[in-house]
């Protein structure tokens, strides 16, 4: 910037509309940037799944106006776990995740998150200029030096800045680095049920408490259930070892894709054995909209960021289901970037204020990236329960708060310079 000339926004391209890239477009919009979301698909069809929303992605999320508890997302109160064949285990009262904290530990559609940050991005209400979201527009190329991304159409934006936030699949992330995501070993069939549907069966709906996260866990496969939307919908994810016969090579049988449709018959073949109540949950999935998907993992990338282009989500570090942190990290990374470009940042620090930010974020992601493949490995011989484990990383993971986090780094460094 020239000595003298009225500071001016950054111009901000988001690569990818999901979770991560809306808060990061909501959270830059608001500290004053002007933010364009290229988005590949037309967005008219969101996985209906549910996620959780834990206490450390609620302290972002809440300063910039979007809070799931006004769309039906449901406060985790207990983790009830069950043996294969159906004893009880443990019954974890974790209530204390969301009353120790500031903001509550919330298991939330994931439709609705992603409309509310949508609109807050879009709005013309609000703080800052509304974002522009295009869809349709994949991207084929970005120059990470001159913040240029090119359509698959030819059509180039330049910028100030392109935040790679499109995923597992990342297309930007090969202009950072060479890492690429491999299988974990694993895959999740993932599906929604009425609440009403499953109280139609005896004995069924009554393992269902409100705000109870259930789950049945064998040696090396589990069945998590949890609500949504104020406790009408069930979300079911059943994660088990991958079947060979169903992918191949890095990715999924031979085709550019990493889930597929299933039966409810593929599905109780793998769960053979289990509590006849696990399996009549199953029987009732709905075979339109069964899939599954194979879970990938991703070494921890040497750098998040290169010019004027940085990672951000599972881009920069996917994760796997067991802590439910995938959304919460890349929330995290969309709260380090508003802070460490504040509005009057000079385009030529970009560079210098993205190697802050992976400053903030890197050592945070791969811990609880750490702590996530512990949670979710399989059970050894004498092991008493999963969820003791489990419950004691959920309090590491929760009791954070990157904003404060991300200001304390920028205090220091601004000192220093």
């Amino acid at each position: 910037m020239q000595v003298g000339a009225a500071p001016r926004p950054l111009a901000v391209y988001i690569v990818g509309a999901g979770i991560g890239g809306l808060t990061a477009a909501v959270a830059l919009r608001r500290a004053g940037h002007n933010v364009t979301v290229l988005e590949r698909s037309r967005l008219a069809c969101e996985v209906g799944a549910a996620i959780n929303v834990p206490p450390n992605a609620m302290a972002v999320l809440c300063p910039l106006g979007v809070n799931p508890t006004s769309h039906g997302a449901v406060v985790l109160q207990t983790v009830t776990e069950y043996g294969k064949s159906g004893e009880l285990v443990h019954a974890h009262d974790v209530s204390f995740l969301s009353e120790e904290s500031t903001h509550p530990f919330l298991l939330c559609h994931r439709v609705d998150l992603h409309s509310q940050l949508k609109a807050a991005a879009t709005s013309p209400r609000g703080l800052g200029k509304p974002v522009e979201l295009r869809t349709s527009s994949p991207v084929a190329d970005v120059d990470a030096d001159r913040a240029l991304v090119t359509l698959r159409d030819g059509t180039s934006f330049r910028g100030d800045l392109v935040v790679g936030a499109d995923g597992i699949h990342s297309k930007t992330r090969c202009k950072v680095a060479a890492t690429k995501p491999f299988p974990s070993g694993k895959s999740a069939h993932r599906f929604m049920l009425d609440r009403a549907q499953v109280d139609e069966v005896p004995g069924l709906g009554e393992l269902f408490k409100p705000g109870d996260l259930t789950f049945w866990a064998d040696v090396d496969r589990r069945v998590i259930v949890y609500p949504a939307r104020d406790g009408r919908l069930l979300n079911v994810v059943c994660i088990h070892p991958d079947d060979p016969d169903r992918w191949d090579g890095d990715g999924a049988a031979g085709r550019e894709t990493w889930n597929e449709s299933s039966t409810r018959a593929g599905l109780l073949s793998l769960y053979a054995g289990f509590d006849e109540r696990a399996l009549a949950l199953m029987g009732l999935a709905d075979e339109s909209t069964l899939r599954v998907w194979r879970l990938m993992d991703m070494d921890a990338l040497p750098a998040w960021h290169v010019g004027r282009l940085c990672l951000l989500g599972d881009a920069a570090h996917p994760f796997l289901p067991h802590q439910g942190q995938g959304a919460a990290q890349a929330i995290e990374d969309a709260a380090a970037l508003e802070i460490v470009l504040p509005f009057g940042v000079d385009e030529a620090e970009v560079p210098a204020r993205l190697a802050l930010y992976q400053r903030c974020r890197q050592q945070r992601a791969d811990a609880v990236q750490r702590l996530t493949r512990l949670s979710g490995e399989d059970m050894q011989s004498g092991q008493a329960d999963v969820t003791t484990k489990a419950v004691g990383f959920f309090r590491l993971n929760c009791e954070y708060n990157e904003r404060h986090n991300s200001t304390d780094i920028l205090r220091h460094w601004m000192m220093r310079e």
